[in-house]
């Protein structure tokens, strides 16, 4: 039976997705398909810098991997690493290397990428969230709003994570507060962070437990769970995208009294007809727009800033 697909409305998904910015009811959750490097005078993506990187330090050509398998786009990092535990490389002798790798790359670049300074710039967002184990989007925050001072909180999950490292919203904020929240964990030379599917399938798997037993950062899952998501170029494999929507929702997906939305925004999204196909039928208030992610960001500044001059041009001030 075919499916019958409601028409893509693109000026009701930006009516809906700024009224609920403007009321202080969505969190970007931003993913790997907005972070490039320049390289040799080119753009590239982060972790497919990194994936080369890490292969190579290991005489491995991303053109030759020994199981015939190649980089997927998005996804270059956790090829990589399931290319060199098909070698026999332990997996868990992988962190420090990509840590290091990471912050090398890093290093070179000076200023926060176009697209997360203009996330950071709408001032309607208070926290964040990121999908990849960088602080790109923090570093954006605090050159933005903070005139390059570190001061925007960045909270870090991981099923392991030390107590002293485990930190959580404090019960009150002031109008300045701004946090990042790292989904998959931060960027360590231990294995506090997430490199490939099985590292993100233990995280979604301690997650439950984390959420029911009350310790940090269950205010941040509580946000998560109460507020609107746009989802800007993550490319999630399906079924994490699949339990990451769930997780969020204290209702059921399929259920007509959800009191929230999730906007997914990434270039991919159109081509995954199982996804697709799966919120069509069962997440009614999922919505989907298939563009490139920076491309998305630059329409959505525009749009926030014709609608919020004075905001914007404080933004700019203070950039």
């Amino acid at each position: 039976m075919a499916l019958h697909q409601e028409p893509f409305d693109a000026e009701e998904f930006w009516d809906d997705l700024l009224a609920f910015i403007e009321d202080g009811r969505v969190i970007p959750v931003v993913g790997a398909e907005l972070l490039t490097i320049e390289e040799g005078g080119t753009s590239i993506p982060l972790y497919r810098a990194v994936a080369d990187r890490l292969l190579a330090k290991y005489r491995l050509s991303p053109e030759a991997l020994p199981d015939g398998s190649v980089l997927r786009e998005h996804h270059e990092l956790n090829d990589a690493v399931s290319a060199l535990a098909a070698t026999g490389k332990r997996v868990k002798d992988l962190y420090r290397p990509i840590h290091d790798i990471l912050q090398q790359l890093l290093a070179s670049q000076q200023e926060p990428l176009p697209a997360l300074r203009e996330l950071a710039s709408i001032r309607h967002f208070d926290l964040f969230a990121t999908t990849t184990p960088d602080g790109l989007l923090a570093h954006a925050i605090d050159a933005v709003r903070f005139g390059g001072s570190a001061r925007t909180e960045q909270i870090e999950y991981a099923p392991s994570l030390p107590t002293d490292r485990r930190r959580d919203l404090p019960e009150l904020r002031s109008s300045q507060y701004a946090a990042v929240f790292y989904m998959f964990g931060r960027v360590d030379v231990s294995p506090f962070y997430a490199i490939h599917d099985e590292d993100a399938l233990e995280f979604a798997y301690t997650l439950q437990h984390t959420l029911q037993s009350g310790v940090p950062p269950a205010r941040m899952f509580s946000e998560l769970r109460s507020r609107n998501l746009l989802l800007i170029g993550c490319n999630l494999a399906d079924w994490l995208s699949r339990f990451f929507l769930r997780f969020s929702n204290e209702k059921r997906l399929s259920s007509d009294e959800r009191p929230k939305k999730e906007f997914l925004v990434d270039r991919a999204i159109g081509e995954d007809g199982n996804l697709t196909v799966f919120l069509e039928r069962f997440s009614r208030d999922s919505r989907c727009y298939p563009i490139a992610a920076r491309d998305f960001v630059a329409e959505l500044y525009r749009r926030w800033s014709e609608r919020n001059p004075r905001s914007s041009s404080e933004a700019g001030t203070n950039a």
